[in-house]
């Protein structure tokens, strides 16, 4: 997840970028549901379809190896967790991880009228991302960070039902 990007953005540039983001990936997505019906998954906007969904493009996604930083110190580039995170995401991947992202936030918009596509809050680690408002406590879910996360660690072997984990927590919230 690029912050530096987004933190740099100005509040109409923020704007524009949200607007560009649900059209773009709305259009985007559109395009894979075809293939997704062909491999018997749902695509309905339902809680219950996210999961079969990401399941289904991690094959897809490809990675290239990064160099260690030389500049961390070793207590850093000496964890496992460090070591396993040495990779970035292809512009290919990236782009299908944007339009997975628009579908997670519209299924938690489509499924709840107090949730709405909005601009992170410029004081949290959000600022200016495609965000959805409405959960309890002002929170805010960043579908492109969370879905980056769960690609990450689906690729690192985590466990798919981090998936299931991520979306009853959000659903708690609203």
């Amino acid at each position: 997840m690029n912050f530096i990007y987004f933190e740099n953005l100005s509040l109409r540039d923020a704007d524009l970028f949200l607007n560009n983001f649900l059209e773009e990936e709305s259009k985007g997505f559109n395009k894979i549901i075809p293939d997704l019906i062909k491999n018997g998954i749902t695509v309905d906007y339902s809680y219950e379809s996210i999961k079969p969904i990401i399941i289904s493009e991690i094959k897809k996604i490809k990675t290239t190896k990064e160099k260690q930083d030389e500049c961390l110190p070793s207590w850093i580039t000496e964890t496992e967790s460090y070591r396993k995170g040495l990779y970035s995401f292809d512009e290919t991947s990236k782009i299908l991880i944007l339009r997975i992202s628009y579908y997670l936030g519209q299924c938690f918009v489509k499924n709840n009228k107090t949730l709405s596509w909005n601009i992170g809050n410029s004081a949290t680690a959000e600022k200016n991302m495609p965000v959805i408002k409405g959960f309890k406590k002002k929170m805010e879910l960043a579908p492109i960070m969370i879905c980056e996360n769960l690609f990450c660690r689906l690729i690192e072997g985590t466990d798919s039902s981090t998936i299931d984990t991520v979306i009853s927590t959000w659903r708690s919230f609203i």
